[in-house]
């Protein structure tokens, strides 16, 4: 596992714990959310 993905996981389990989802399903369906969003502003730059 590099660092990137190390990241993104602790990023899922943050966001599982901070918003009681407790469904890591939803956790990384809004952490790809923010990667798109976030790709699309770098583009326009």
């Amino acid at each position: 596992m590099n660092e990137f993905e190390r990241e993104m996981q602790e990023y899922i389990e943050k966001y599982a714990r901070d918003n009681c989802a407790g469904d890591i399903e939803e956790a990384k369906r809004h952490m790809l959310v923010k990667i798109v969003a976030a790709e699309k502003e770098n583009k326009d730059v």
